[in-house]
């Protein structure tokens, strides 16, 4: 099992009222909707995340991208 099936497995959608799990926001984080530097770790916490944590999520996403890939989508946001 790769480490994207791992997190997948381990972060899925943890909705709770409505909330998105942190995997999808590290997709969104990759897709550039929360910011840069300070300003996304500011919008994080204030949406009730934990910017380490996230940024962890992110890292770990990135580093299982190939070279000369697309940049990753949410497989469930599609």
């Amino acid at each position: 099992m790769s480490d994207i099936e791992k997190l997948n497995d381990s972060k899925l959608d943890e909705v709770s009222g409505g909330a998105k799990s942190e995997l999808t926001i590290a997709y969104e984080v990759i897709d550039g909707k929360w910011g840069n530097g300070q300003d996304r770790i500011n919008r994080l916490r204030a949406a009730g995340y934990d910017a380490a944590s996230i940024q962890q999520l992110v890292n770990t996403l990135l580093k299982q991208q190939k070279p000369g890939a697309p940049s990753f989508r949410d497989p469930y946001l599609g």
